[in-house]
């Protein structure tokens, strides 16, 4: 059953959602399941897998999907999220796939 969830994005983000640059989001959470939608940024967009893993392994094969040109560059935005913890390479988290609903 599908349900409309909130997932917190930064404004940075914006263009590379509605384009379809970024359509991975990485959480100490899980928000909602697969099939679950929310609205950012005017769109409308459909979780389509939630998986974990290792930080370390989201910044090395999924920094793309993520919206930044380097893994230095989320590292860093990471960091600036989790300004106590920091990054913690083998942290696990969660991954979300989404895809733009249209």
């Amino acid at each position: 059953m599908q349900h409309r969830i909130i997932i917190p994005f930064s404004s940075c983000f914006q263009s590379a959602m509605l384009d379809g640059r970024k359509t991975l989001t990485t959480r100490y959470r899980p928000y909602g399941q697969v099939a679950d939608c929310f609205t950012v940024f005017g769109a409308t967009f459909v979780l389509e897998s939630i998986s974990s893993a290792y930080l370390h392994r989201v910044v090395k094969l999924a920094y793309d999907k993520e919206g930044f040109i380097s893994p230095d560059e989320f590292i860093n935005f990471w960091i600036s999220l989790h300004p106590q913890r920091g990054y913690r390479p083998n942290d696990r988290v969660y991954v979300h796939r989404f895809f733009r609903e249209i």
